[in-house]
């Protein structure tokens, strides 16, 4: 019997950040309007927004001798009934496979999760551009993360990835300060404006598969 999803492991650590980026450039990096969530009626701004995350003890198709241990961040747009990543770094190693199984358009980064001591920062950089966060104050929350996920490669194709909707065992709402923006500058093509709060998780479980062709336009009843 095949099993829904191809990959399982645990994300020990993480961290979810929203902001909000002119709905004209969303356009820009989308190439062709999408059901974008704005953030008010006037339309002007979309959400956007990234998750790092540690991802480990990976599973690939639940044989033992293939475990992955990597950090990744994706860089997202907020649809009506999910997210579209626009672009992710991980590590050279998991390059090949987060490009080819997941369709994400993917470079090259090193990243840095922090835990959720007070002022703990958290940071992903390329060799061109750089970005951090500080975070403190965690709260316990019940707060939502990511449950629908597609994704635009670095072709332009549009695809959807199979992901598992897992509650982590700890979630904390945490106040944030963006130290260093010129990643997030890049990656989406101008300033975003962060919100002063983001997530940060602990032990969820990470379900996946391979992305399969598929445009977000044709929503989530399939």
């Amino acid at each position: 019997m095949v099993k829904k999803y191809a990959f399982i492991g645990m994300e020990s650590q993480g961290i979810f950040l929203k902001g909000s980026i002119p709905a004209q450039q969303a356009l820009n990096l989308t190439e062709e309007p999408l059901p974008f969530r704005y953030t008010d009626t006037s339309k002007a701004r979309v959400n956007c927004a990234l998750l790092v995350v540690q991802i480990d003890a990976l599973k690939t198709w639940n044989i033992p001798l293939l475990k992955w241990s990597y950090p990744e961040a994706v860089w997202l747009l907020e649809l009506d009934y999910g997210y579209l990543a626009v672009a992710a770094q991980t590590p050279l190693k998991m390059v090949p496979a987060l490009s080819f199984m997941d369709k994400y358009n993917t470079s090259i980064g090193q990243i840095e999760i922090a835990n959720h001591d007070i002022n703990a920062e958290t940071s992903v950089h390329t060799n061109k551009a750089r970005f951090s966060v500080v975070s403190h104050s965690p709260q316990p929350s019940e707060a939502k993360l990511i449950s629908t996920l597609w994704t635009r490669s670095s072709r332009g194709k549009y695809y959807r990835i199979p992901w598992g909707d897992n509650t982590p065992q700890s979630t904390f709402l945490v106040d944030v300060a963006v130290k260093e923006s010129a990643l997030a500058e890049q990656v989406f093509g101008c300033q975003v404006m962060w919100h002063k709060q983001g997530i940060a998780f602990e032990n969820r479980v990470h379900e996946c598969a391979p992305a399969y062709k598929d445009h977000p336009m044709n929503g989530v009843g399939q």
